[in-house]
């Protein structure tokens, strides 16, 4: 999954040491400004600012944490007035840990014009794949939205609309942590739809385990929330007034044991 937080800290980075403070709002400065501000002076008072940082935050980060913890143990969603969400400190450190980064690259000999250049160039393209995580993600929604899928669907349905292959599995992996996706659900709403087409039960077992890889306990569980005894009915009515052993296959083929079969003609 793309960091689509880095843009924000890094606009934040321009406004703390060219607009004026930490937060502010303040809109990103032309590149030849930037450039401008960007001195040696600058870098050697940033490379010290950020040292000194580095042995606050984890005093700093503990006393948040603790202030957190102890909102949640008050069964309160409030934090303390001073209290940082441990989320927001994370970015700060990334943000700082990319400050690093630049700094030492432009020890290593690197102008500050081709920095600045690297520097919007990361943005745009963190930018860019927030853009397109967020656009598939909500691709993937919508079909589930529909109805209920399975993963192997899901898959294939992102493959075939030429979603990046780079973000199929953290998409499928973000949706079954949200729960949009469940096998537990698809099972059962599979199981149902085919029972109401006048499927049996080793149809549909096939159905959900060779070709959706549905595993033998959820098909299970889905199982025993089906009437195959109705199925049955519908799947006589289906296959309409035959004789002897035409009869019988027909509904063998639709998925019914001999035993079903037998048995609900006694």
């Amino acid at each position: 999954m793309p960091n689509i937080l880095f843009p924000i800290y890094l606009r934040k980075f321009y406004n703390m040491k060219f607009v004026g403070g930490l937060g502010s709002r303040g809109d990103v400065m032309s590149k030849s400004n930037i450039n401008d501000a960007m001195s040696s002076e600058k870098f050697a008072a940033l490379v010290e600012e950020i040292k000194q940082r580095d042995s606050h935050r984890k005093q700093s980060r503990r006393e948040q944490q603790q202030s957190y913890s102890r909102s949640r143990k008050d069964h309160s969603f409030i934090k303390a007035d001073n209290a940082i969400d441990p989320q927001d400190l994370e970015c700060i450190e990334d943000r700082d840990q990319t400050l690093k980064d630049y700094v030492l690259e432009e020890k290593a000999g690197i102008s500050q014009e081709d920095l600045t250049a690297q520097l919007l160039a990361a943005a745009k393209r963190e930018e860019e794949q927030a853009r397109e995580w967020r656009y598939w993600r909500e691709r993937a929604m919508n079909f589930l939205i529909r109805r209920e899928h399975s993963e192997v669907e899901l898959r294939q349905k992102l493959q075939q609309r030429q979603c990046p292959s780079a973000l199929i599995d953290p998409i499928i992996d973000w949706l079954y942590g949200e729960r949009y996706l469940s096998l537990e659900r698809f099972a059962y709403s599979y199981s149902k739809n085919r029972a109401d087409l006048g499927y049996g039960p080793i149809r549909v077992r096939y159905e959900l385990a060779q070709i959706h890889r549905i595993s033998e306990r959820d098909i299970t569980a889905a199982f025993k929330e089906i009437d195959w005894h109705h199925a049955r009915l519908i799947a006589e009515r289906k296959v309409g007034k035959k004789e002897g052993a035409k009869y019988y296959a027909a509904l063998y083929r639709r998925g019914f044991s001999g035993e079903m079969i037998v048995e609900d003609d006694l």
